[in-house]
């Protein structure tokens, strides 16, 4: 408890030091000897957690690389007190070395480990979102959507983030229907829900309405005034800016949304709006010049024919 409240309150060496002493082997032997191993399990599972985070968000393949090192090492260390703790515990242990994989884009392993969680315990709701996460970046959206629907049904009072899983797999179905409808149940219950906001958005703007730009904004801005750096909320910005031809806001907002993302697909996409942008400015300019070099080329052309007849 201790250390995760010096977690929460930034303190992140205190933490790791905390759960780095408790789960020394030399502890580690004490709670053996009083078959206490329950207790000690989920102080690693925590530790490695805390390891597959930082690799996740490092912005540095390497750094990442040497936190996924550390965590699998913490994994490891835990195997052998797995056996001897309840199904549901061994069945996080799980679960936790999937997210790991899930982690390194590893997905082969990730999903044998889910799978292998749920066999333990088919009653994890954590394994049957990390399933549904896995699934749904595998494109197979409807198996996505049963798991989220089987992790609701476990557990009713799930947050709001479990719903948006259903949004965006009847999005992705085609079904925007009831995409609009499970967006607008996730800002029911969470109204700064960003990604909710922006999934209404881009509904809006494939719509049919005469007013859809201005109805698909309005969520964007929404969204911008709960996180003024969120990283796709600015790529929307920059896609409007592109349309009204304020090109140095484009990549205003693309060169702010670059400093917050690792994101492979929104990076992606942040360049193509930069490309985009140079492009749109240079034939815009060239445009502009070109009547002008018409005219020069033309007046060129006439001395050069008067002085021939001149000659």
């Amino acid at each position: 408890g201790f250390a995760l409240e010096c977690l929460k309150r930034g303190f992140d060496n205190f933490f790791e030091a905390i759960l780095t002493e408790a789960t020394s082997p030399e502890v580690a032997k004490i709670y053996q000897e009083k078959e206490q191993t329950a207790s000690l399990v989920p102080c690693i599972h925590t530790l490695a957690g805390y390891y597959t985070y930082r690799g996740r968000t490092s912005r540095n393949f390497h750094d990442a690389n040497q936190w996924w090192l550390k965590a699998m090492d913490t994994y490891s260390s835990a195997s052998r007190f797995v056996h001897n703790v309840s199904n549901a515990l061994s069945s996080m242990h799980n679960v936790g070395e999937s997210l790991l994989m899930f982690s390194k884009n590893d997905m082969v392993n990730a999903e044998n480990y889910f799978n292998l969680a749920l066999d333990t315990n088919k009653e994890n709701v954590v394994a049957h979102l990390g399933k549904a996460c896995l699934l749904f970046h595998k494109k197979d959206y409807r198996n996505a959507l049963q798991e989220y629907k089987q992790a609701l049904f476990l557990n009713p009072s799930s947050p709001p983030s479990v719903r948006l899983g259903f949004a965006l797999c009847y999005f992705k179905l085609g079904d925007y229907v009831m995409a609009k409808r499970a967006f607008n149940r996730v800002l029911e219950l969470d109204r700064t829900n960003i990604p909710a906001l922006i999934g209404l958005s881009v509904i809006e703007l494939n719509s049919d309405h005469e007013d859809r730009y201005r109805r698909a904004m309005e969520f964007v801005k929404r969204a911008y005034f709960i996180d003024s750096n969120n990283a796709v909320v600015l790529c929307m910005f920059a896609n409007y800016y592109f349309y009204t031809q304020d090109y140095d806001k484009v990549r205003q907002c693309c060169k702010r949304a670059s400093e917050q993302t690792l994101d492979k697909n929104i990076t992606a996409e942040i360049a193509y709006q930069v490309g985009k942008s140079y492009h749109a400015q240079v034939s815009s300019l060239l445009r502009f010049l070109l009547p002008f070099s018409s005219s020069l080329f033309s007046s060129r052309t006439q001395t050069r024919g008067e002085s021939t007849l001149l000659a």
